[in-house]
């Protein structure tokens, strides 16, 4: 693994990811519309994407119906720290002189008929 690959990955770490995926963007070759990257930033070579664990109990409680109020709360908690580690990877990344950009967390950048939900950074 390269330098500016632990980089990428400890800055993420350190932010709150608890996973971090790097791939080039023929990865993404046989996606759909809303699976291509350069749609956003023609110039993408690489894809950064990262996750973050749900709490299992609220999850639980979520999914047995007990409990929605806790799961929204996390939710939003989770998207706040999605965001700040998407912005500290952008900075870091643009710090380097790449270009990047953060995609918003579960929405669709290009909407199409049928197309599902992408959560994907692009730089």
């Amino acid at each position: 693994m390269s330098q500016l690959e632990n980089q990428i990955k400890g800055i993420a770490k350190e932010s709150g990811a608890a996973l971090v995926g790097i791939a080039s963007k023929e990865r993404l070759y046989d996606a759909p519309p809303s699976g291509k990257p350069e749609y956003l930033l023609p110039s993408t070579e690489s894809i950064i994407s990262f996750a973050v664990n749900l709490d299992r109990n609220i999850t639980r409680d979520f999914i047995s119906k007990k409990d929605w109020l806790s799961h929204c709360k996390e939710r939003k908690q989770l998207a706040r720290l999605l965001y700040g580690i998407g912005d500290r990877m952008v900075d870091f990344l643009k710090s380097e002189g790449f270009e990047a950009l953060e995609v918003d967390v579960n929405n669709n950048y290009r909407p199409e008929p049928g197309g599902e939900d992408e959560d994907i950074m692009v730089a």
